[in-house]
């Protein structure tokens, strides 16, 4: 069990399609490049920039499981693609010294049990899908499998497992399944790695409380309040985002403290 839980804020995240034209920064001057920003996907593209952005750590957004896996393996035999840019992106970050961190969609077609009569709504913005039940059992030693390829693929410095996954898992309990498997895999492969959770979004609830409807906030508190917990053993990092209102940090900062404090 760990004494000490560390919580981080991620104010800026620059997301880049396809589409984007992005030109490669030559020889930047990494103490004036500001916090960390990411790159929503990992896009061969793209490589060269991810290895330069940020203060030190460089981060790539929105890597899932079906990206790295579409398919459900065959007879045990796993079908893995992205390894070419995952090699390339490794002797990208070598080169200018970076460190990477990688958020992990828990999202599989296969590999989730989702239903679709019981859909998650998003306060912010009202939308809503099919919430996720949990990894399927038979597929928990798939998940177990491809952390372990990416990790033996890609120098990761943090873990991120998900982002805001109040917004998409129906069970703090199953959140906290999933975690304990791809925390005991992660550290198997890179025992000094931290797993960071899970990105929650207070989306302005404690100062802006009349735009949102108050049971569906307090569901929300409560799955990050059952993940802190029960997962307590299970990560290293809280982060929660506040990329809207600023005064919105302290008492969101005050909420995950005390919750934290309390679960030991």
């Amino acid at each position: 069990m760990k004494n000490l839980k560390i919580f981080v804020l991620a104010l800026v995240l620059v997301s880049c399609s396809e589409k984007d034209d992005i030109q490669p920064v030559e020889n930047p001057d990494v103490d004036k490049l500001g916090s960390s920003y990411g790159i929503d996907g990992l896009n061969q593209q793209y490589l060269s920039d991810i290895a330069l952005l940020g203060d030190g750590i460089s981060g790539i957004n929105g890597i899932s499981w079906d990206d790295i896996e579409p398919n459900a393996p065959q007879n045990g035999v796993h079908n893995y693609q992205l390894q070419t840019e995952m090699m390339v992106l490794n002797r990208e970050l070598e080169v200018v010294e970076r460190k990477l961190q990688l958020n992990f969609r828990l999202a599989s077609h296969w590999a989730l049990d989702r239903d679709p009569n019981n859909q998650i709504t998003n306060p912010e913005d009202g939308s809503r899908e099919d919430g996720i039940l949990g990894v399927k059992s038979s597929h928990e030693q798939d998940l177990a499998a491809v952390i372990r390829y990416i990790l033996t693929n890609l120098e990761v410095e943090v873990l991120q497992v998900g982002s805001e996954a109040e917004n998409e898992w129906l069970s703090g309990d199953a959140y906290v399944q999933a975690l304990s498997i791809i925390y005991e895999a992660a550290k198997e492969v890179q025992p000094d790695i931290t797993i960071m959770i899970f990105g929650f979004n207070p989306a302005n609830y404690f100062t802006q409380s009349q735009n949102f409807n108050e049971a569906l906030v307090q569901e929300k508190l409560d799955f990050a309040e059952t993940v802190i917990r029960k997962g307590e053993a299970w990560y290293d990092v809280f982060s929660f985002h506040a990329s809207r209102e600023y005064e919105a940090i302290p008492p969101t900062a005050d909420l995950i403290k005390a919750q934290t404090e309390s679960n030991g």
